[in-house]
């Protein structure tokens, strides 16, 4: 969930153009990255429980 925040940062400020270049920096796949990006469709609620540890 934070690397979400963080890829999000990145898409928002122009330090990355896409996804491809998320994944060029990081050394992740593509498929990686969009599964870490999904994370930022969940509630955010959810958000929460994800980044405090809650089940």
């Amino acid at each position: 969930m934070a690397f979400a925040v963080v890829f999000d940062d990145w898409l928002a400020t122009g330090k990355a153009r896409d996804y491809a270049d998320i994944a060029s920096i990081t050394g992740l796949s593509r498929f990686r990255i969009s599964k870490i990006m999904n994370y930022r469709q969940l509630s955010v609620k959810e958000q929460s429980d994800l980044l405090l540890g809650y089940k």
